[in-house]
């Protein structure tokens, strides 16, 4: 009988804007579901086109997560890490050869937020705050006919996705269902 009022661990969702940066579809589980403060962790995956740099963005968010439950609502804290991959195809010229460039973004990403969400399932909501801080960036790897030509440098903590700030204030929403 106890089986039964378990609360549903496992949710789906898509998010605009927050973690992924402008959209990402994400899957979440509960852990510590007796405990007043429950945990969970967030893995997503993202594709957006990018305007102006390359074709699009490819990447993927992880991230553990604190809720302060009241009934169906809930104060989330958490942080997260986000990978962001570009791949500039157009434009790319070295030596008068066309090339392709590839630059990696790594980030952390906290977050203050609420999230509905009902332990028998159902409908899941949450708006967040979540900050962008940027940790590694790898960029500026050129690649003619499969050849490397110029290696990649290094920039710690001085950008996130070359938006060119070391911070970049964000948020997010995001619905789907928790079964």
């Amino acid at each position: 009988d106890s089986v039964k009022h378990l609360p549903k661990r496992n949710t789906i969702y898509i998010e605009a804007f927050g973690q992924g940066l402008l959209n990402s579809i994400s899957y979440d589980r509960l852990y510590r579901i007796k405990k007043k403060i429950k945990s969970s962790v967030s893995i997503g995956g993202t594709i957006m086109p990018s305007i102006g740099i390359s074709d699009f963005y490819y990447g993927g968010q992880v991230s553990y997560n604190f809720l302060i439950e009241k009934k169906n609502h809930h104060l989330e804290l958490g942080l997260g890490f986000n990978f962001l991959m570009d791949k500039v195809i157009n434009g790319v010229d070295y030596t008068g050869k066309s090339g392709i460039q590839k630059n990696y973004y790594l980030y952390f990403s906290p977050k203050l937020g609420y999230r509905f969400q009902r332990q028998q399932g159902g409908i899941f909501f949450r708006v967040t705050f979540a900050p962008l801080l940027a940790f590694m960036n790898r960029v500026g790897e050129i690649t003619v006919d499969n050849t490397r030509m110029v290696n990649s440098r290094y920039e710690f903590f001085s950008n996130v996705v070359s938006f060119g700030n070391r911070i970049f204030p964000w948020g997010g929403a995001s619905i789907g269902y928790t079964f």
